[in-house]
């Protein structure tokens, strides 16, 4: 919109468009290689782990050799719009038409494998209650031995069945084997300092 031979000056050209002069001389400049070899690599990863923040990727992108910090990560994520899925805060209520049962384990001594097992029921996508399922449990005193249980189940939930749409038992039991592998071998752990359960095995070994 900016003409250079006409009457009408530049910096009046500037003025009635109502933007700076400045900006008339300003070339933005392209990303560099290396960054746009990142910005490919997101988005491959993306379509695998949406769920995948600043410190994952940073160190994701750390494990395959790359040599990035999380600033350039953050700016790399801000560019592309990158929208990490994630739970929110505030998203589960607690139904109080549910039965609570008791806390059967309060007495007993666990001293050797397989004597009690730890289960956190899901509460599964419209998939399931669809099929007619629908359980809920819940009570008191098992935070402290059921936590990690109950963190896993989380994970699985936003990380596996809330992100696709199985639509019955064979497709949901396929989908939990394939996650359950890459929780495994490829999904890197904050409590583990970004370490796989895998790596960490082997390593104990």
């Amino acid at each position: 919109m900016i003409e250079r031979n006409i009457d009408i000056g530049l910096g009046r050209q500037c003025e009635l468009l109502r933007i700076h002069r400045s900006g008339l001389y300003y070339a933005p400049l392209p990303e560099s290689e290396d960054n746009l070899k990142y910005m490919r690599l997101f988005d491959e990863q993306y379509l695998k782990t949406p769920f995948y923040g600043i410190r994952r990727m940073t160190r994701w992108l750390n494990k395959k050799g790359f040599k990035v910090n999380r600033k350039r990560v953050i700016r790399l994520m801000s560019k592309m719009g990158w929208q990490t899925l994630y739970r929110k805060p505030n998203t589960s209520w607690k139904n109080k038409e549910n039965k609570i049962y008791p806390y059967l384990l309060k007495d007993i001594k666990i001293d050797h494998r397989n004597q009690v097992w730890g289960i956190d029921i899901m509460e599964y996508t419209e998939m399931l209650l669809s099929k007619g399922i629908k359980i809920s449990m819940d009570g008191k005193g098992r935070a402290i031995d059921n936590i990690f249980i109950e963190r896993l189940w989380k994970s699985v939930k936003y990380e596996c069945i809330y992100l696709h749409a199985f639509e019955d038992g064979v497709q949901l039991y396929e989908g939990l084997d394939n996650y359950f592998t890459f929780y495994n071998t490829e999904r890197l752990h904050q409590s583990l300092d970004y370490e796989t359960p895998e790596s960490l095995y082997k390593k104990a070994a």
